[in-house]
């Protein structure tokens, strides 16, 4: 599961998105995780869009 910093402020000043990476295996389900925060400017971290198969494999390991 990936985030990424939104901000435009912090994306002028750090040239690039910040993005923070969390393996499906740390992960219980998407309902019980924390909110992130970027790092650099303290914004609330925006859930990256994930291809199909992935989101298929997150659901197929719910039933």
């Amino acid at each position: 599961m990936e985030f990424h910093c939104t901000d435009e402020k912090c994306l002028r000043a750090q040239q690039v998105p910040y993005r923070l990476s969390i393996p499906i295996e740390a992960i219980m389900d998407e309902v019980n995780i924390a909110a992130p925060f970027c790092p650099h400017c303290n914004s609330p971290l925006t859930k990256s869009k994930q291809n199909e198969d992935t989101d298929q494999d997150i659901k197929s390991t719910k039933k």
